[in-house]
């Protein structure tokens, strides 16, 4: 356990020294995933040691750019800490993006409720508004009645450490 933490704390130490360096972040896959598809994205991420994932951070270093103009949402998962500094992290590695209003923080007082939690957001953001995005279903938003294969304008994808379950996950693992 002790051996954990101290690689842990190392390697927040590292991103902290050497946040525009790629060698800083943990190795994971290539993911397919275009992002020049998509107009609005909500990045669903844990925190870890007060920052976003490492992995998410990993990500988005080299996917950020491509998010540039894009309608960007926040919802982090955590314990009990609070979520500024994964606010911070996104913001540093999409610095272009066009953030929503609010963030939602799903924590363990809370976490039960999450459904209700996240609708409520969506709702408190203008989400639909703001997107013309009319309910989102398995990750893909929809825009009405019109299939989500639509243009990048009316298209979202919720980013989501699900991507993460592959083979991704295991080299960044400690």
């Amino acid at each position: 356990m002790l051996l954990k933490i101290v690689v842990v704390v190392l390697a927040k130490q590292l991103l902290e020294a050497n946040p525009n360096d790629a060698s800083s972040y943990p190795a994971i896959d290539p993911v397919s995933t275009s992002l020049s598809d998509y107009q609005n994205i909500i990045i669903v991420t844990p925190l870890w040691w007060s920052q976003m994932a490492a992995i998410m951070q990993t990500y988005l270093f080299s996917a950020g750019p491509e998010m540039a103009g894009k309608n960007i949402g926040l919802i982090v998962s955590s314990a009990s800490s609070g979520i500024s500094g994964v606010v911070a992290d996104c913001k540093r590695l999409v610095p272009d993006g066009n953030y929503f209003s609010e963030n939602l923080w799903i924590n363990n007082s809370n976490r039960s409720r999450r459904s209700t939690l996240i609708k409520d957001w969506l709702s408190a953001i203008n989400f639909q508004e703001a997107t013309g995005v009319g309910q989102i279903e398995n990750g893909e938003a929809r825009t009405g009645n019109v299939p989500s294969t639509t243009s990048a304008a009316a298209k979202s994808s919720i980013v989501n450490p699900s991507i993460f379950n592959s083979p991704i996950s295991r080299k960044a693992s400690i």
